[in-house]
């Protein structure tokens, strides 16, 4: 879980870092009229990892909000880590990173986030228990103030 934690956190911070050198006076929130908290199931998100690069993929959470966009990164670095990047073209293009982690005992753990710099807000991904996970909104002001310190 370090880790992949570790590796996502890199991997923001480095995104957030570089897209914060463009001024931006006053961003936009992307998702102003979604929920701040949004359920997901394992299922929902194990979906995601059987498609390969290139590939529209579509994520139904709500009656008013789906994630799609093609698959723009898949990786498997290790026998337990996979990560996948959609680039989502119904919300201008921003990315959404999820990860799955497979512990000793083959239970998996995601993790991920749903974000860009040009925006005032997006997603983390957390789990809440058993097989739910929960988007909780983020704003991305405050995360791109932790990594340039």
């Amino acid at each position: 879980m370090k880790n992949c934690t570790l590796i996502l956190c890199i991997g923001l911070c480095m995104s957030l870092n570089m897209q914060a050198q463009k001024k931006s006076s006053s961003k936009v929130y992307l998702f102003k009229n979604y929920p701040s908290v949004i359920s997901c199931t394992e299922a929902q998100l194990a979906g995601l990892f059987n498609y390969g690069s290139n590939v529209e993929v579509s994520l139904p959470l709500t009656s008013n909000l789906t994630l799609k966009g093609p698959v723009k990164w898949w990786a498997k670095k290790y026998s337990n880590l996979q990560t996948i990047t959609l680039r989502l073209t119904n919300f201008h293009n921003i990315l959404f990173s999820v990860s799955r982690r497979y512990d000793a005992a083959d239970n998996f753990t995601y993790v991920g986030h749903l974000y860009s710099a040009d925006f005032a807000d997006g997603y983390e991904l957390k789990k809440v228990g058993g097989t739910s996970y929960q988007f909780v909104k983020i704003e991305t002001d405050r995360i791109l103030q932790l990594c340039s310190k």
